[in-house]
């Protein structure tokens, strides 16, 4: 399924600008190309494709197994182990470190290091205070000071792209 992509249609180029606002994908003069209309659609859907399909491989009872990012709520950092939250309530602890795994889970723009011992998927974010993000499971992730700001500005702006792009 393609989510919706805002693509301007203008008579004139003197409108432009509004399409800034409104974060359109791209703009089209009439007449229309229907080669050029095509190539925009196709490219969102690639795009939007790529996303769905990417994975994550975590140690998962003693075998390397893929992911979904979306399947991950939080990840947990205890000791030399690493404790992945799914969203299904399992836990899944096996050796491993941030170190090796934050610039994994940093690919994916919905992880955020809120925390030394900490990194949340924001799509399952459902509030935040000045020193915690709350989560629809229940869960409360501790926000440590010396992330506060960057924490803050990140998660305004990934729901507003969230909202926006329906990323």
């Amino acid at each position: 399924m393609i989510r919706a992509v805002h693509v301007i249609l203008w008579i004139r180029t003197e409108n432009g600008l509004f399409g800034y606002q409104v974060r359109a994908k791209d703009f089209l003069l009439k007449p229309v190309e229907r080669g050029r209309l095509q190539k925009i659609v196709c490219e969102e859907a690639k795009r939007q494709q790529a996303v769905v399909f990417q994975e994550i491989k975590i140690k998962i009872d003693g075998l390397w197994k893929a992911v979904s990012p979306g399947g991950i709520l939080y990840v947990e950092s205890m000791g030399h182990n690493l404790v992945f939250h799914m969203v299904s309530g399992k836990e899944v602890r096996f050796v491993a470190t941030f170190k090796e795994y934050y610039p994994i889970l940093n690919m994916f723009p919905c992880f955020l290091r809120c925390h030394q011992s900490y990194i949340l998927n924001l799509d399952y974010v459902t509030d935040m205070k000045s020193d915690v993000f709350f989560l629809g499971s229940g869960d409360e992730i501790n926000i440590s000071r010396q992330y506060r700001r960057d924490c803050k500005q990140y998660y305004v702006e990934y729901m507003m792209k969230k909202y926006y792009d329906g990323i």
